[in-house]
């Protein structure tokens, strides 16, 4: 796309990066990535985006966040520049049995923070958890699940792509 500049080049820019607020993991992600060049993935594709597009606009139909019945716990870092947090609290608001956490002083990569930060997702994730029956409850038929098969009560979209780019 236009605009794109190549991942390697930020590499030496933590100061002012929308990801993590943690020095030393940003600098050990890239230095991984100098070490293995074939892991490098360029920006986004014009293919990558229309898909992108696509899900944004199922999921954005209404009803489409009601159908989501599975307990879901959505992670949103505080300062996060890349992902809206007004829109994550929006979202969780119309799912039936979503968490919303935001994590104060965590950016857009909530598993690249600081320690501080990682203990807390860390413990809200085991809070969540810890919530949750044993055996999942499954329904005879979710609204995407297979005629006749069993469901989670969960309405998948059928994504090509789930890859972060961002990873």
């Amino acid at each position: 796309l236009p605009g794109h500049q190549n991942l390697m080049q930020r590499a030496a820019r933590f100061k002012g990066n929308p990801l993590t607020s943690d020095r030393e993991r940003f600098e050990h992600n890239f230095a991984f990535l100098r070490r293995h060049p074939e892991l490098v993935t360029g920006g986004a594709t014009w293919g990558w985006l229309a898909a992108a597009a696509d899900s944004m606009a199922m999921a954005q139909k209404r009803g489409f966040a009601e159908t989501i019945t599975a307990p879901t716990l959505i992670l949103s870092g505080e300062e996060d520049r890349v992902v809206s947090g007004r829109a994550h609290r929006t979202y969780t608001e119309r799912m039936p049995h979503a968490t919303l956490v935001m994590v104060p002083g965590a950016r857009h990569e909530i598993l690249v923070e600081t320690d501080e930060r990682l203990s807390e997702v860390w413990a809200a994730i085991d809070r969540f958890l810890a919530t949750l029956p044993a055996e999942p409850k499954l329904q005879d038929e979710s609204p995407r699940a297979p005629k006749g098969g069993p469901g989670l009560g969960v309405a998948k979209p059928n994504l090509q792509n789930e890859l972060d780019c961002d990873a």
